[in-house]
C-alpha cells in the first residue's frame, strides 16, 4: 500500500466516490446531496480537530453550514467539496444530483455562498437550493429566496 502524497486529490477521490455511490444507487431518480454541515464540536472530535476548532458555547447556532463556506479559514475546503460534486456529475455521469446548501441564515450569506458555487451551475449542476436555518425563514422564504437567487433566476 502506498501513502497518499496529495491531500487534495485524496479528499476529492474519497468524497466523489462516496457521493457517486449514493447518486448511482438512485439513478436516474434525483439524489439530493446536502453539503457539509458539521458543528464545531463535531469537527473538534475528528482526528486533528482540536488543533483547528474553537470551543463554542452553543454549537447549534455557531460556526456551521453556509457561514463556514465563505470564511477564509474554511473556504478552500468547501471549494474542494464543490469540485468533488462536479466530478460526480462530469466524470461519473451522475446527472441526477441536486445540491442543498444548509444552514443559510441571511440573504447576504446566501449570496456569498452562491458566488462560490457559481462554477457548478456554469458547468451543468442545474439545481442548487438553500436550506434556511429556522422556521421563521421558511415562513419568510419567498423574500429570502428571491434575494438570494437573483443571479440564477
Amino acid at each position: 500500500m502506498t501513502p497518499h502524497t496529495n491531500a487534495k486529490e485524496f479528499f476529492l477521490q474519497k468524497l466523489s466516490e462516496g457521493i457517486g455511490t449514493i447518486a448511482a444507487a438512485f439513478y436516474p431518480k434525483t439524489a439530493i446531496i446536502r453539503t457539509s454541515d458539521f458543528r464545531s464540536n463535531e469537527y473538534r472530535n475528528m482526528p486533528g480537530g482540536l488543533k483547528y476548532e474553537a470551543v463554542e458555547e452553543n454549537q447549534m447556532i455557531g460556526f456551521r453550514g453556509a457561514s463556514r463556506y465563505y470564511d477564509e479559514s474554511y473556504k478552500e475546503a468547501f471549494e474542494w467539496e464543490c469540485e468533488a460534486l462536479k466530478r460526480v456529475r462530469d466524470d461519473m455521469g451522475m446527472t441526477n444530483i441536486k445540491i442543498i446548501l444548509p444552514f443559510v441564515r441571511t440573504p447576504d450569506e446566501g449570496k456569498k455562498v452562491i458566488e462560490i458555487t457559481q462554477f457548478l451551475v456554469e458547468n451543468g449542476i442545474d439545481s442548487i437550493s438553500l436550506n434556511p436555518d429556522s422556521l421563521y425563514k421558511m415562513y419568510k422564504c419567498g423574500k429570502f429566496y428571491r434575494e438570494c437567487f437573483i443571479k440564477f433566476y
